[in-house]
């Protein structure tokens, strides 16, 4: 598929939007759209999924109180969660080749990150702990994971659908604007942008921890910098 074909869906996109009433969410969004050109535009990789269960051992600490008097019970044991569907890779357009490629019309299904495995695990021990110990009559005030093991039950295996991106500053910031996939030997183009508000949300938390520390060595070009950008936020929210 060409960039210069994805460009054209998207001025396409823009224009239906502008027919519209739209917010000043999405008076920003169309604003950063229609600066994307080919150059920004490029390609992710396709999702895998796999379907698994876990096996687990955890630790749980119940606490009751009776008359003054508090017994705190610890308690480990081994469990095994339900099968689920794991996405590894863009979410965003897994989700979408499920619609696509698995699911039927209407057909809605439960799935999770690859990276969300360790509270999968988590979670599933601490509503089994939390019953025991409401069945007990105490209260559940700690749990923790202490191993687990992942068991695929299917997959891993993919679609035939990708991200795509549009590179939206100089920092490199990119966004999602749609995706590409292919079907009874044709390609399509989806576009649909998230939001860009939330991409630089994230940037922007994921930036503090190294200028805090910059802050720290350097105090002076730190506050001077920090004026700095507050001017800047100033107008653009006043832009905005």
């Amino acid at each position: 598929m060409e960039k210069k074909e994805i460009l054209y869906y998207l001025c396409d996109f823009i224009e239906s939007k502008q027919k519209n009433e739209t917010d000043k969410k999405t008076e920003r969004l169309l604003s950063v759209l229609k600066s994307v050109t080919e150059e920004a535009i490029s390609f992710g990789d396709a999702p895998s999924y796999f379907f698994a269960y876990i096996e687990c051992n955890s630790t749980g600490v119940g606490t009751s109180s009776f008359q003054g008097t508090e017994t705190q019970r610890t308690v480990a044991r081994d469990y095994v969660t339900d099968e689920y569907l794991f996405i590894d890779g863009h979410v965003n357009a897994g989700a979408k080749g499920l619609s696509l490629f698995f699911l039927n019309p209407n057909q809605t299904i439960n799935y999770y990150k690859k990276s969300d495995i360790v509270k999968v695990a988590k979670e599933f021990g601490f509503r089994i702990h939390l019953q025991y110990f409401q069945d007990l009559n105490f209260t559940l005030s700690d749990h923790r994971l202490n191993r687990h093991t992942v068991k695929i039950t299917k997959g891993p295996f993919t679609y035939p659908i990708r991200p795509i991106f549009a590179t939206v500053s100089e920092q490199g910031e990119k966004i999602t604007i749609g995706y590409i996939y292919e079907k009874d030997g044709q390609e399509y183009i989806i576009i649909e942008p998230e939001d860009y508000g939330e991409v630089r949300k994230k940037a922007h938390k994921s930036g503090c921890a190294p200028w805090m520390l910059f802050g720290l060595v350097f105090p002076p070009i730190f506050l001077v910098a920090l004026l700095v950008w507050m001017i800047k936020a100033k107008k653009e929210r006043m832009v905005g």
